[in-house]
């Protein structure tokens, strides 16, 4: 009778040590968390920058190992639905991704794969049908929206005022922007309340064509072009900066990123600190967390950015005490 509990006890601690050793080097294994990343262009790539960055902060990439499976789509909307084929088959679960038109793309495909989403660069997701609202978005998916669309009048404000002399402004609207009537409304507010005519023009057609003859015809010392919040003027960026340069206009950006790389003036949010505040998104979901039930953030840091270099190649006038206060000058 004590020899079979003696077995018994003996059989115990063995299948509880074994346990207990399975558990450690499980964890010890350190399982890398997954993550498909779809970019509409390497012009948004510094928000997923950000987004390492924040999570290097955040301990991760560190003492945690996270593996990103990184796609950039070049506007090629056509690949998302090979991608999330892809990225399921690779038992991925959580995605980030960029701009409007590719988060748009992703949520009409995911009731098959159920991602669950983080968007950057989202001009804004209530209105773009994203989300049913900021506080709960449902439809597994969260973000930073990029708020561009309720920043247009202040952003038109500030380039007015840095540009004191200017009589004449010029909004140039991508494929979004046509087709959401906010963006109409947005710039008919601005018209109001700055008591100034905005003129729009649509990009890539033929409507653009007759803008920029226009413009090689005519004094442009009064002029700004205001760039509308669309991922097809950011993939077009540097054919509109060279113009702006050869008309000497004014080139006001939706992001700071666009100014670094020559545009003329933005009061806007940052690509990078947008993908750095989403990280703290991301460690939410790494932790469990519905992304349907996270609020939406709004970007934490907005302020005005000015390229010195720009400023050399245009005609209007510009209030000089802009360059004491803004959050960067670039060279």
């Amino acid at each position: 009778m004590i020899r079979s509990h003696i077995i018994i006890i003996t059989i115990f601690l063995v299948f509880t040590h074994s346990l207990l050793f399975a558990f450690g080097l499980s964890a010890n294994l350190k399982v890398p968390l997954k993550v498909g990343a779809i970019v509409y262009s390497d012009e948004f790539l510094p928000g997923l920058e950000g987004l390492k960055a924040g999570l290097k902060e955040l301990k991760y990439l560190n003492e945690k190992s996270v593996y990103f499976d990184i796609r950039v789509i070049n506007g090629d909307l056509s690949r998302i639905e090979s991608l999330l084929e892809e990225f399921y088959s690779k038992g991925i679960k959580v995605l980030f991704v960029t701009t409007t038109p590719v988060a748009i793309k992703v949520m009409q495909l995911n009731k098959k794969y159920n991602f669950k989403v983080i968007f950057n660069e989202v001009a804004d997701p209530v209105l773009s049908n994203l989300a049913n609202s900021l506080e709960t978005p449902g439809k597994n998916m969260t973000g930073v929206s990029h708020a561009a669309f309720r920043m247009i009048p202040k952003r038109i404000q500030m380039a007015l005022e840095f540009f004191y002399d200017t009589k004449k402004v010029y909004y140039l609207k991508g494929d979004l922007s046509r087709k959401l009537k906010i963006v109409s409304d947005k710039v008919d507010e601005t018209e109001r309340l700055l008591n100034i005519k905005i003129e729009r023009i649509n990009f890539g057609d033929s409507e653009y064509e007759n803008f920029l003859k226009k413009l090689s015809m005519q004094d442009n010392s009064n002029s700004i072009i205001i760039l509308g919040p669309d991922a097809e003027l950011v993939i077009n960026f540097n054919k509109i900066r060279d113009m702006s340069y050869m008309y000497g206009i004014p080139l006001v950006a939706m992001d700071s990123s666009l100014v670094e790389r020559g545009a003329t003036f933005a009061y806007a949010p940052n690509f990078y600190d947008v993908g750095k505040q989403s990280s703290y998104i991301l460690d939410m979901i790494f932790k469990g967390a519905d992304a349907s039930l996270i609020p939406i953030q709004l970007p934490d840091d907005v302020g005005v950015y000015i390229n010195k270099t720009a400023l050399k190649y245009i005609k209007n006038r510009y209030d000089l005490h802009f360059l004491h206060y803004a959050r960067r000058c670039f060279e």
